[in-house]
């Protein structure tokens, strides 16, 4: 991601400016970041990390899954978001959401 958080935030914020021309993901040693579609499967080992971060107004969000579950929340940049989360058991991880960009961060220590 580089040394400067301007360029970080920009690359964060292209992931969904380009999302009908590209597929973007953006790795770095400790992280994998990418936009989630609407509706959202995986299989993760447990206690992965994981962090949920709005583009804006992400609205309607339900996961299984994971330690902090979140029931038909919003969440808005710069007020909240679902940092830090993590696998609640090995198995899959749902993650829906109704309107709005959410990336999602899996992230390594």
């Amino acid at each position: 991601t580089g040394k400067r958080a301007d360029h970080t935030i920009t690359n964060l914020t292209n992931i969904v400016r380009y999302r009908n021309l590209l597929k973007i993901v953006i790795l770095d040693d400790h992280s994998k970041v990418y936009l989630l579609p609407n509706k959202f499967e995986k299989w993760y080992t447990q206690n992965t990390i994981i962090s949920l971060i709005p583009i804006g107004k992400v609205t309607g969000i339900l996961t299984e899954n994971l330690f902090f579950q979140l029931q038909n929340e919003e969440l808005n940049i710069g007020y909240r978001t679902s940092g830090s989360n993590h696998v609640a058991q090995d198995g899959i991880v749902k993650i829906e959401h109704n309107s709005g960009d959410l990336l999602m961060m899996e992230c390594v220590d």
